[in-house]
């Protein structure tokens, strides 16, 4: 009559079967199929699956469209010029072609010389927002899927002056377009007390679930 195979989480040194000429019988099977089983219950348990989350890390680097308002540095990208309100594009590079992007984090700093800070709240905040843009479109149109602002800018200046991170707090989930290019576009301090060499960007992490 039928027999289960019980699997068991381990990677055979070999699969066992009937060498040829040998009887066929349940135990000869019975070998094979528990081989087979426990590598392949070894194998499913080390594979993401379909709700597998990871975070991708992205660089901060300058991009080929942007204005003069940041500069590179060793560690990131600081607003250098307070007078250029444009905004500054980081490419995204390594995205999958497939998943969906939950969230991502922004590491930042508002005193990066480490000089003189602030003389008061900043008017408007830094604004980061994660954008896309069909490649198969010609133009300049582009789409947003989150953003968010430094909420310490312009209501606690000793949390804003130390390197913190930040989040969308309500993001919306994007599903990942394999025909899209993603970057970042960055606004620096804006409408008072905005201050050259202090907001600084160093990283991101992006969220991603496939």
């Amino acid at each position: 009559m039928p027999q289960n195979v019980v699997d068991a989480d381990t990677w055979t040194a070999t699969v066992q079967c009937r060498a040829d000429g040998e009887a066929v019988n349940g135990a000869g099977q019975l070998l094979l199929a528990q081989d087979l089983a426990d590598r392949s219950l070894f194998v499913k348990n080390r594979v993401p699956g379909a709700a597998a989350t990871y975070v991708l890390k992205v660089p901060v680097m300058l991009g080929p469209i942007g204005t003069a308002r940041f500069t590179q540095s060793h560690a990131g990208i600081y607003q250098s010029d307070i007078t250029d309100a444009g905004a500054e594009h980081i490419p995204i590079f390594g995205l999958p072609s497939f998943g969906t992007i939950t969230t991502f984090t922004a590491y930042v700093d508002g005193l990066y010389d480490l000089g003189a800070a602030h003389p008061g709240l900043v008017g408007n905040p830094p604004r980061i927002y994660l954008g896309y843009k069909d490649k198969a479109v010609g133009g300049s149109a582009v789409s947003f899927a989150m953003f968010v602002d430094d909420p310490f800018a312009s209501a606690n200046l000793a949390a804003y002056e130390v390197p913190h991170s930040i989040s969308p707090g309500a993001p919306v989930a994007h599903v990942i377009n394999a025909n899209y290019s993603y970057f970042f576009r960055l606004f620096g301090e804006s409408g008072g007390n905005e201050t050259a060499d202090k907001f600084a960007v160093y990283g991101f992490d992006i969220t991603i679930t496939v």
